[in-house]
């Protein structure tokens, strides 16, 4: 949840950090098998690098993502609990 609400804290930042943000969640979405969230990551670090920020345009799609593959590694690890809410967290971390 913590890079999901550095990415939404960084939309206000400027496209520099958006893209690092971007980036970051990008990575670690990948490095655990997490395709379509590194996917989207991907296309708003491209995005931000060209100096457009689109998160709006992405973001409900990403919460979704990021709640699916949460709630996957919850099944697979068996803590369902802790992962059901935790993209919504984000949106709460970066209030």
């Amino acid at each position: 949840p913590r890079l999901m609400a550095r990415l939404m804290e960084s939309e206000d930042a400027g496209a520099a950090e958006f893209a690092s943000a971007a980036h970051a969640l990008k990575s670690i979405s990948r490095n655990v098998g997490a395709v379509r969230v590194g996917n989207l990551c991907g296309e708003l670090e491209d995005a931000a690098r060209q100096g457009r920020i689109e998160f709006a345009k992405y973001r409900d799609v990403l919460i979704e993502a990021l709640e699916q593959t949460l709630a996957a590694l919850g099944n697979v690890t068996g803590t369902p609990s802790f992962v059901a809410s935790t993209a919504r967290e984000a949106e709460r971390i970066s209030a």
